[in-house]
């Protein structure tokens, strides 16, 4: 299964091996000549984060998600990046004729309400391609607030 459109968001300010797993899920979804859509996380999303002071600056988040990604694979594909400031994003804006959004087993709701949103406005679903979530070596979800409160 492959698709045109591939899209995902998050902060992406610490990254770690659960990044790591929805940043692989994308360049193996997407077909060759592509286009990966990253919402990146802005400033006004950023405010209620647990220990925001720490987080790098977008410019720095959008460098290193990049690197990661074209790390990854020889396959060509178009990176975009949105910076999305509402939950919601520009997921729920634009038609994609064949794509995907990747989301977690903890952000399952998020797309599917994406999808009734894109449904209520007359455009065409996106295919919800989940990844499992990574636990730390403590057992608990691996995520960059805890890696941020241990520096």
């Amino acid at each position: 299964m492959s698709f045109q459109t591939v899209i995902f968001g998050g902060t992406f300010d610490r990254i770690h091996d659960g990044h790591r797993l929805m940043f692989q899920k994308a360049v193996d979804l997407v077909q060759n000549n592509g286009t990966i859509i990253i919402g990146l996380t802005g400033q006004a999303l950023l405010e209620n984060k647990a220990h925001k002071d720490k987080i790098l600056s977008y410019e720095q988040r959008l460098l290193n998600v990049t690197n990661e990604l074209r790390q990854l694979t020889n396959k060509q594909f178009e990176l975009t990046f949105d910076e999305i400031n509402t939950k919601d994003g520009s997921a729920t804006i634009n038609e994609y004729e064949n794509g995907a959004l990747i989301v977690s087993e903890e952000t399952l709701k998020g797309g599917e309400h994406i999808n009734e949103v894109r449904t209520q406005k007359g455009l065409k679903t996106l295919f919800l391609a989940v990844v499992g979530l990574v636990k730390s070596p403590n057992g608990d979800k691996l995520s960059s607030t805890q890696i941020r409160e241990k520096e």
